[in-house]
This record gives structure tokens, sequence and C-alpha cells, in this order.
């Protein structure tokens, strides 16, 4: 494993649509609610704000919201803000590794990202090599 990984991301509309995934069900049990029309309406409008967030911010990073790099050197990693700015960052322990996908939670000085990240072809958001080699130091418990 190399002692420097760079992971630059970009969109991936299925990541997106993976992300915003998890607002399907509560926006049908909405619909459904035994509510005025209105209701029903101002409710489905907050569920599609939320799963629209969730797209751009865990399945659309690299543009104008979300994050557009990971860096990593020895034991700090770094991210890159949409705005250029590059902060420290560290990785949450609630972040998984399931079926060739990473979904990642971390946490910096402005706050805090997940990202759905996956190097899969029709799928990927970032380069194979540079996320295997930061799986790896996520599995390692971020030492070398």
């Amino acid at each position: 494993m190399h002692d420097r990984t760079e992971l630059a991301l970009t969109p991936s509309r299925p990541l997106a649509l993976l992300a915003a995934a998890p607002w399907v069900l509560p926006a049908l049990l909405a619909w459904w609610l035994p509510a005025p029309l209105w209701a029903r309406l101002a409710l489905l409008a907050l569920i599609t704000m939320a799963a629209v967030r969730n797209a751009l911010h865990q399945g659309w990073p690299g543009r104008h919201v979300g994050l557009r790099a990971l860096h990593r050197q020895g034991p700090q990693l770094r991210v890159t803000l949409p705005d250029g700015q590059i902060l420290s960052a560290s990785p949450q322990a609630h972040s998984r590794l399931w079926g060739g996908l990473l979904w990642l939670s971390l946490r910096h000085g402005q706050g805090r990202h997940r990202l759905i990240l996956c190097a899969r072809q029709g799928l990927a958001n970032c380069q194979g090599e540079p996320l295997r080699e930061l799986t790896l130091w996520l599995r390692l418990g971020h030492r070398e």
C-alpha cells in the first residue's frame, strides 16, 4: 500500500439514485396518509427535498455540493470541499463496506459528509486502485 492516496470524486447517477432510495417508502406512505391533499403534498415536498439532498451530497460528489476529493498521506486523511478548501477529516465508526460499495462517513472542521463510493463499471464515481487503498487503510484502523 502506498503512503499517499489521491481519490478524485466524480458524479454518478446510479449512486445518486441509490442515495435517494431510502426516501421512496416514506414518500409512498406520505401519499397514502388519511390527510387533506395540501398536507400530503407539503409532506411529499419535504421528503423530496431530503431525497434530493441525499442524492446530491452522497451520490453526486465533485460538483457544487458534496466533496471533490479525498487525500490520504500516512495516518492523515484530508478532504477537498467544493470551494477548494482542504480540511483534515476523520472517518466515523459507522462507515460500512458492502457489496463493492463504501458508505463513508467523514467528520471535518466544517461539519460532516456521507459518501457512497464505488469503482465498478457503470456505477463508478472514483478510480479503483485509490479506492482499494483507502478501503484497506480504513480496515487496518487508520494506522501505518
